[in-house]
């Protein structure tokens, strides 16, 4: 929370101007300009750190053809300037993805308790990205979830929208996942496969290829 407030120094003035906010919408104002300061400040830096830690990535493309990006759980800082870092690399690499509907993937396999963010800053982060992020989010497909992480969503619908849940989808395997996006167009830690090949034995990569998703 605390890098959140610093960067309303860096308020990027013709980003407001698109918006078209007005001051009888203070709250939304407000909320943009800390976004707008969040880009000022992470065009300034040099995020190459968090790029090469592959915290989060864009691959290819769902079943459907919505943009795919990355977020590996057990590379996530759960606090400190760290997380910030994150959140600002994230909002560039993202900007010109949101235009349309696009799918997450959240990566959690081996996280543990030093990769959770706080829900202070996780409400914090909802209120203040903009419109896009959010609403073209079309499905958040989350692999190898735990009884926290089930939980702790659970407590996240305090602060965000019932629609959102409805597009969070759970993979407990590759197999689930590769349903909804093929080998081919995602990009997967090894750690990851590794973990789940031990799990659940090793798939044929050529078969769910072609597989197709009905309910996509």
């Amino acid at each position: 929370l605390r890098g959140f407030a610093g960067m309303t120094d860096d308020m990027d003035a013709a980003r407001l101007e698109s918006m078209r906010l007005t001051p009888a919408d203070p709250e939304v104002a407000q909320r943009a300009a800390i976004f707008a300061s969040i880009v000022a400040r992470a065009r300034a830096e040099d995020l190459s750190d968090v790029r090469d830690a592959g915290v989060v990535y864009v691959c290819g493309r769902d079943r459907v053809g919505r943009p795919v990006i990355v977020l590996n759980g057990r590379r996530l800082p759960g606090s400190g300037p760290g997380l910030d870092r994150v959140l600002m690399y994230a909002v560039l690499l993202l900007e010109n993805v949101v235009t349309e509907p696009y799918c997450a993937v959240y990566v959690h396999t081996d996280s543990g308790s030093e990769n959770r963010p706080e829900f202070a800053w996780l409400r914090r982060l909802f209120e203040v990205l903009p419109p896009p992020y959010r609403a073209n989010v079309h499905s958040v497909l989350v692999l190898h979830s735990t009884w926290w992480l089930r939980t702790a969503v659970f407590f996240l619908r305090t602060f965000a929208s019932e629609t959102f849940f409805t597009r969070i989808k759970y993979c407990d395997s590759l197999r689930e996942l590769y349903a909804w996006v093929a080998p081919s167009q995602i990009t997967l830690p090894k750690y990851a496969i590794d973990v789940d090949v031990a799990a659940n034995g090793a798939c044929d990569l050529d078969r769910f290829e072609d597989t197709r998703h009905s309910e996509i």
